[in-house]
């Protein structure tokens, strides 16, 4: 399955009318480059003004600097054989068709596995899904079949799969749990189409992640927010104040454009496509007025230059551009907890400032776009920072407690109103007088 291998060459757009490589022609030789996606590293170059991306399969920076040197070598070496097109051509070509043709299903039971994900694939494709999406599944569920020896049907069973999970003891348990979802998801597009009749992974249950955790986000507070703010350029402070305010996620914002901010409307709002949004529905969400001083300061730099269509943020900060703003503010990228305060955690800064300010829980779950509150309470909200000490000192004493008044003894005289009373010992004066006069 090479061709659906994501350790194999695929150029990012298709190769078309690419000239030949002829012995003897003088032509520039690429030279590689890193780039960091979905945390992991690849190596990209150009030929012939194509661009192409080689994944050098490994999230350690200093072993990708090596792989990429010996991968560019045999590059350079193939272009000097003329052997480029030959090798590098095809396998761009064949790599294409793989998520882009549909399979027609003859022969499921004995089809191998190749068939049934090049229909998955195409299937994802035809429903809408991201690139993004394909590409991760497609790398998890080949990396799968690989290391679990899977070529048919058959050969998938829980016992297999048991036995990969438990070798990966390197390997975090939401890693692991993403790869059990990744073929769960496939098995049950399988059982959808009547290609399986039973889900052979159905069994198998999840790891437990809590208190297991390799990554922890963090909520910011309110000091270090504004000691981050106070130390950006115009053009980071709009996209921070952006993030934390509204909830965007990278990829929401990286896809704002002037036409979607509508800072002269009452109130102004900012209007997230739907194409953009990761419920892939649109979303109009309320600025806060540090927004719109934030953007109005920056607009005229960018609207000058371009229409409506322009990009607000052209270029979002890299994970260590971040790390730079942090450090220059004084604040440690991880907390004594270990936990990391990164990109992200702009937006559990947003759930937990909610949160904090008494905001309804429904409410709250709107203003995140989270289809189950839970997810907001739980996820998005950072406990460490709600007050909850200023909660238990709020509540009453139990200790100072006034002792109850003991009731005086009951009198012999029934007990009667002030004017009866006042009467009664009246009457009784007048009757020592008319003894005493008697007498």
């Amino acid at each position: 399955m090479s061709g659906v291998c994501c350790e194999s060459v695929v150029s990012v757009v298709s190769v078309v009318n690419v000239v030949s490589v002829r012995s003897g022609m003088r032509s520039r030789l690429p030279t590689g480059c890193l780039v960091k996606k979905w945390n992991r590293w690849f190596c990209q170059w150009k030929f012939k003004g194509e661009p192409f991306t080689h994944s050098l399969d490994t999230t350690s920076k200093v072993d990708a600097a090596l792989r990429m040197k010996t991968f560019m070598a045999s590059v350079v070496s193939d272009i000097s054989n003329g052997d480029f097109l030959l090798k590098y051509g095809q396998a761009a070509k064949k790599t294409a068709p793989l998520i882009s043709q549909q399979i027609t299903p003859v022969s499921i039971p004995q089809a191998p596995l190749d068939v049934h994900l090049q229909s998955y694939f195409a299937d994802l494709i035809t429903c809408g899904r991201d690139q993004e999406y394909i590409y991760i599944a497609k790398c998890r569920i080949t990396r799968l079949i690989k290391e679990c020896g899977w070529k048919e049907i058959k050969d998938i069973t829980a016992d297999s799969f048991i036995h990969w999970r438990s070798s990966k003891t390197r390997k975090a348990p939401k890693t692991l749990n993403h790869f059990l979802a990744a073929i769960l998801a496939f098995l049950s597009w399988m059982l959808k189409f009547e290609r399986i009749e039973k889900n052979p992974l159905s069994m198998v249950g999840k790891v437990e992640e809590r208190g297991r955790e390799v990554r922890v986000r963090r909520a910011f507070t309110g000091d270090e927010m504004k000691r981050l703010l106070s130390v950006v350029t115009p053009m980071r402070k709009a996209i921070y104040l952006m993030a934390v305010y509204t909830g965007l996620r990278r990829g929401e914002l990286k896809a704002l454009t002037w036409g979607d901010i509508m800072l002269d409307s009452d109130p102004p709002r900012v209007l997230a496509q739907a194409s953009t949004t990761k419920n892939h529905k649109d979303a109009m969400i309320g600025l806060h007025p540090d927004i719109v001083d934030a953007l109005k300061i920056i607009r005229p730099k960018i609207a000058d230059e371009a229409d409506e269509m322009g990009s607000v943020f052209p270029e979002l900060p890299s994970m260590e551009q971040f790390k730079e703003d942090l450090k220059l503010a004084g604040i440690p990228f991880l907390d004594p907890k270990g936990r990391r305060g990164d990109f992200h955690s702009l937006r559990y800064t947003l759930g937990t400032m909610l949160a904090v300010a008494g905001i309804q829980p429904r409410v709250a779950m709107e203003v995140m776009r989270h289809s189950d509150m839970r997810l907001t309470q739980k996820i998005y909200t950072d406990s460490n920072l709600l007050p909850t000490f200023g909660a238990v000192c709020s509540l009453p004493s139990l200790m100072n407690v006034s002792k109850p008044v003991p009731k005086p003894l009951s009198s012999a005289v029934p007990s009667m109103p002030d004017d009866e009373l006042k009467r009664t010992c009246q009457a009784l004066l007048k009757e020592l007088e008319r003894r005493e006069g008697r007498k």
